[in-house]
């Protein structure tokens, strides 16, 4: 069974709290979308219908170009 923390938090326990808010500010920040730069002048009106007709590359999660050497390069 877990035992409550009992008096004042210590430098652990708060060490801990910011090690857990820092991973959950990073995974947040990880997950967001990037959306490259796009130009489409005329047709169509919107970014969402220049993906669909092949025009603008799909928005990707911020992760992804950690990962991918390529993709990252070419920022």
């Amino acid at each position: 069974m877990i035992r409550p923390i009992a008096g004042p938090p210590r430098p652990r326990h708060l060490a801990y709290a910011l090690l857990l808010v820092a991973l959950l500010t990073l995974g947040w920040y990880a997950v967001q979308p990037v959306y490259e730069s796009c130009v489409v002048l005329g047709e169509p009106e919107s970014y969402e219908e220049a993906v669909d007709a092949g025009l603008c590359p799909a928005p990707h999660m911020r992760w992804e170009t950690w990962l991918d050497q390529d993709r990252s390069l070419e920022h």
